[in-house]
């Protein structure tokens, strides 16, 4: 059992740096984007280089040689790296076990869709995400278990700041894709960092409620988590049966965020 535990803490730890990194993905490591002819074909860049060539497309993508640049390296981490990490994975910790701490993690960031709903006046939904964080939190057994929506019928609020900017008309701005994060856009890029304000984990590490290892390893297991136990399959999903790759993904992100804006 408690090689089972330092094994899954090791995983979190090499996973959860990795999904860290999104400012200081270059720090310290230089792309020669004038590299030779293999380098470019191995991540999907043309010879000539220009950031801000777009092709023809409904989906403003200003950026498209870097996005199509990142696209293409961060699947190959996702394939050679965090795919591996994240079996390994699965094999120490089963998938109800996984939902378990997807369940504690979700009711631990209530605050995210709680206040969104409230910006955007979305006062129902705002009630019931604040019944689910009371129910999951106390019978649910801190959030492990979900009662409010098997038993209450109350659905969870995926709301965030990216749609409330939507919700008030603020275009989606261009397409990004960001190092190890993926797809986003300008809205959504402003959103993250407007989220990270709602989020509790945040001001526990910025006021030190837990010691410094305790806060950093429950961030890296939410995050390795939630890459095993919905994103990696999801992602394996869309790439599967896809002519173009890049713009499957593009396509699928847009109209999902789209759809989220307009519930």
């Amino acid at each position: 059992m408690k090689k089972h535990i330092h094994m899954l803490l090791l995983l979190a730890c090499v996973l959860g740096l990795s999904f860290t990194t999104t400012s200081a993905y270059g720090q310290g490591v230089e792309v020669d984007l004038s590299a030779p002819s293999n380098f470019d074909d191995d991540f999907g860049v043309d010879d000539e280089w220009d950031m801000f060539e777009e092709p023809e497309s409904a989906i403003s993508d200003p950026f498209y040689r870097y996005n199509k640049f990142m696209f293409n390296v961060n699947d190959k981490v996702y394939t050679y790296i965090f795919n591996p990490l994240a079996k390994v994975y699965n094999w120490i910790c089963p998938k109800r076990v996984q939902k378990g701490f997807d369940n504690i993690f979700t009711n631990a960031r209530s605050t995210i869709p709680f206040f969104n709903n409230l910006f955007q006046a979305k006062f129902k939904n705002a009630s019931t995400v604040f019944g689910r964080f009371a129910i999951n939190s106390t019978v649910g057994i801190g959030g492990l278990f979900d009662p409010a929506e098997s038993f209450f019928k109350l659905k969870k609020s995926k709301e965030d700041f990216g749609q409330t900017l939507g919700h008030y008309g603020i275009g989606s701005g261009p397409y990004l894709v960001l190092p190890l994060l993926g797809p986003s856009s300008g809205r959504d890029l402003v959103g993250f960092v407007g989220d990270r304000f709602l989020n509790p984990f945040t001001w526990f590490g910025i006021y030190d409620v837990y010691p410094e290892e305790v806060f950093d390893n429950m961030t890296y297991l939410r995050r390795v988590n939630a890459y095993a136990y919905k994103t990696k399959d999801a992602y394996q999903e869309i790439m599967e049966d896809a002519f173009d790759p890049y713009s499957a993904l593009q396509n699928f992100y847009v109209q999902y965020r789209e759809s989220q804006i307009k519930e």
